[in-house]
């Protein structure tokens, strides 16, 4: 976490890679911290919890801009005008400008997060690990069942956020004799990737009232965009997590 903490504010980066590291950083680190949260006292786990939030909180507009440029330029093709796809390159929205000030918070946030954590880690066993991984692994079950039968938006976010806390608590934790942990591993990355993209779209979808464009191109956008989610929920539907996974991986479930 660490290492990555520094590579998030190292010059040679450009801003939208300095901001996705930073997060990806705070990301793992509340996951680790979810993980051990049992073994901390509880004033002190909800304090850092909120600390690395609020952290997240001051970079996530930066990082939803880029997305949304992203994902418009990614579809601006499919506008049937030549004439609005112009328009629509030129009202998307400037590059934003570098977080610093909550860039340079990051490091020093990280490293007294990890002198926090080390008198714990150095005297934790394996149970109380596999136990809070266990705890994970039910979650994701539970909300990988909801997601099939409701399938909204923000019970998909929501399953995500945990598909991708596991992954990040699967590598931090790297059992070593359990089958299926690798199988686990790689599917919840890949799942994650898929409902990342459905997020992607979310959130542009979500973003299309600030666009300035005409209310025809926003119109043509809003229904590409939607056809475009539905293709990935039925992606991230079919990458879902397996029950050899899901069954194997920790023996407690």
């Amino acid at each position: 976490m660490l290492r990555r903490g520094r590579r998030s504010l190292a010059p040679g980066l450009d801003s939208d890679e300095r901001v996705h590291a930073a997060r990806v950083t705070l990301k793992e680190a509340r996951a680790v911290l979810r993980l051990l949260r049992r073994e901390l006292p509880e004033e002190v786990a909800a304090g850092w919890n909120q600390r690395l939030r609020q952290a997240m909180k001051e970079l996530a507009p930066a990082r939803d801009q880029v997305v949304m440029s992203a994902v418009l330029r990614a579809h601006a093709g499919r506008l049937p005008q030549e004439e609005d796809r112009r328009r629509l390159v030129r009202a998307l929205p400037r590059p934003p400008a570098i977080p610093s000030r909550a860039l340079r918070r990051i490091g020093p946030l990280l490293e007294e997060l990890g002198q926090s954590l080390t008198p714990v880690l150095k005297n934790l066993g394996w149970k109380p690990v596999e136990r809070a991984f266990a705890k994970s692994l039910r979650t994701v079950r539970r909300l990988q069942t909801r997601a099939g039968r409701e399938q909204t938006p923000a019970l998909w976010h929501r399953w995500r956020r945990r598909v991708k806390e596991l992954a990040y608590q699967a590598d931090f934790v790297r059992p070593p004799d359990f089958p299926g942990w690798k199988e686990l591993r790689l599917d919840a990355w890949g799942l994650q990737s898929k409902l990342g993209d459905l997020q992607d779209l979310h959130v542009t979808l979500d973003a299309m009232p600030h666009l300035e464009v005409s209310a025809d191109i926003r119109k043509a956008l809003r229904a590409i965009l939607r056809r475009a989610a539905a293709k990935a929920l039925r992606r991230a539907w079919k990458a879902r997590l397996r029950k050899k996974a899901l069954g194997k991986a920790i023996p407690l479930i």
